[in-house]
């Protein structure tokens, strides 16, 4: 239902609602105005996660809500039952299903308020969050960077193009900065870390450091030139 788009309108239909006066519908209409503009306003856990449970239904009482600092970052709550792992913006704002889902690990499921009461709701928990930073590698940047660290330290460039088109090994370009095959690599990462990522998934995270995608012309195992699909690595990561 729209809500009424003056004052006026508000109060009668709070009388037509709820009965009683009309100096008694004024003082909670203005009541609710001014809570709403409150928490429209507020960045304070002590208001808002009270109204974050009543909003959601819960029994279970909020304690907090925490951004964990990452690319992108993820939230999480933490109840009195346990912690309830939203995930990012983008799982927990733009998919209800998913949110309530999400209170399953604390035997809960609440139902969710629909349209602007929703986006309310969801804005609410974006302002009650706590930043809470577990380290540079929780960043997809952070994480690249160490992932390459540790392949060049076990696929140590080898001398040129050839050689490296032969063992599948990074290798230097003439100015000096690492070149790998993404195939290799994202080979060696699976057999490593366990990480399955796609073609473009880790295309993401290498340009999030300033790599490069580039081709390079080499000769197959039969003699034949073959365009080559490769990552150029930018040279602070290239000593």
């Amino acid at each position: 239902m729209t809500a009424p788009a003056s004052l006026g309108e508000e109060i009668a239909e709070h009388v037509r609602t709820w009965g009683g006066t009309e100096e008694d519908a004024s003082a909670a209409v203005i009541g609710r105005r001014t809570r709403r503009t409150e928490l429209a306003e507020s960045t304070d856990p002590a208001v808002l996660l009270p109204e974050i449970r009543d909003a959601l239904k819960l029994t279970a009482k909020i304690e907090r809500v925490v951004r964990v600092v990452g690319t992108p970052a993820t939230y999480r709550l933490d109840t009195d039952r346990g912690p309830v792992l939203l995930g990012t913006a983008r799982q927990w704002a733009t998919r209800p299903a998913e949110f309530a889902a999400a209170f399953l690990d604390i035997g809960e499921m609440p139902t969710l308020p629909k349209g602007p009461r929703r986006n309310e709701l969801c804005t609410m928990i974006a302002r009650a969050a706590e930043p809470e930073d577990i380290g540079e590698e929780a960043t997809d940047a952070g994480w690249t960077r160490s992932v390459l660290s540790d392949y060049l330290t076990q696929r140590p460039p080898v001398a040129d193009l050839q050689e490296a088109a032969t063992s599948e090994y990074p290798w230097k370009d003439d100015d000096g900065r690492v070149v790998l095959f993404g195939q290799a690599c994202r080979r060696w990462l699976l057999f490593t870390y366990q990480e399955r990522l796609t073609p473009t998934e880790f295309g993401k995270r290498l340009r999030t450091v300033g790599c490069e995608p580039v081709t390079r012309n080499v000769a197959d195992a039969d003699g034949k030139r073959t365009t080559r699909s490769c990552w150029r690595l930018p040279r602070e990561l290239s000593a």
